[in-house]
């Protein structure tokens, strides 16, 4: 299966719908939209989270049911404050996002959810949202995980 059909935002309602969603995860990626100095636009952690996970994806096999949500473009980025380019949400503001969706894929039809942050430099940009997930844990059973290059 591709990266392509495993997005869930590049299909239908119908195709979303017929999905054999049984012992399948759902991911939602979680980015950054902030400043990498003045070389690289402000959407480079959105750009490597995208194409990491895209390759990550395509790899699978097909028995392998992982499907993905869009990125949330916007984190706990307040560290670039100062910054032109660069946007952030509240640590309780993400939370309460991450929980809401985390409630839907309940609807969705999907058994787990899996919270990726991909960060391409530097740790944090979700603000510890593991930890700060511990109700979306014990309510949606949404386990959160880390991927990032700290080279």
């Amino acid at each position: 299966m591709t990266a392509t059909g495993r997005n869930i935002a590049q299909m239908t309602w119908t195709e979303v719908r017929d999905l054999d969603k049984a012992d399948a995860a759902l991911v939602l990626p979680i980015g950054s939209l902030e400043q990498h100095g003045p070389h690289l636009s402000v959407d480079t952690d959105l750009f490597f989270a995208e194409r990491l996970l895209d390759l990550a994806l395509e790899r699978l096999p097909d028995t392998i049911k992982i499907f993905r949500l869009p990125i949330l473009p916007i984190s706990k980025s307040n560290e670039h404050i100062g910054f032109p380019g660069s946007f952030w949400l509240s640590a309780e503001t993400l939370s309460a996002v991450v929980h809401d969706i985390a409630g839907q894929r309940e609807s969705f039809g999907v058994p787990t959810a899996r919270l990726v942050e991909l960060s391409w430099r530097q740790p944090g940009h979700t603000g510890g949202l593991g930890p700060r997930c511990a109700s979306t844990h014990r309510t949606h059973g949404v386990q959160s995980l880390s991927a990032r290059n700290c080279a």
